[in-house]
């Protein structure tokens, strides 16, 4: 999908499933019984899906945020985001203990759908404007893998980045 699709949509796409995913979660942790079978399953299954789920949706936005911004944006944006990752990782476990005790895990998951909802809009509304910024410098779509690998080891900042 994402060869064929642009990375507007191929963000789009994906982070609605994912948002459908789990308010299918929610609707199963919120109305099965919690002493049964098929709870016990479910809790497995969203164990398994939020663990799949971080890697997934957290590498699909750096990788639309890398064609969406040329080398100079990158390196005086990137940090920053990367801060507020970091930022967002420890605060966010305990904001969500914090709030588990009092409103319990169904409403958290509900709640993770509606943020995916409005990270994607927040991240239409910041890529076009990338775009538009961005000189034609940045390696197309179809470009021949090694054209990446020929970049990584000119470019004295990827090298940094990745070392």
């Amino acid at each position: 999908m994402a060869a064929r699709a642009t990375p507007k949509r191929t963000l789009t796409t994906t982070y609605r499933v994912l948002a459908l995913v789990l308010i299918g979660f929610w609707a199963l942790i919120r109305f099965l019984d919690p002493a049964g079978a098929g709870r016990l399953w479910t809790d497995r299954g969203f164990y398994i899906f939020v663990s799949v789920y971080n890697l997934f949706a957290i590498s699909l936005i750096w990788s639309v945020a890398s064609e969406a911004f040329r080398s100079e944006q990158g390196k005086r944006v990137f940090g920053l985001v990367a801060a507020g990752i970091s930022l967002g990782a420890v605060s966010g476990s305990a904001i969500t203990a914090f709030l588990v005790e009092r409103i319990g895990n169904a409403p958290l998951v509900l709640a993770a759908a509606v943020s995916l909802e409005l990270a994607l809009r927040i991240a239409r509304g910041v890529v076009p404007a990338a775009r538009e910024s961005s000189a034609a410098t940045t390696p197309q779509p179809r470009d021949p893998w090694w054209h990446g690998l020929r970049a990584l080891i000119t470019d004295r900042y990827l090298r940094a980045v990745t070392v």
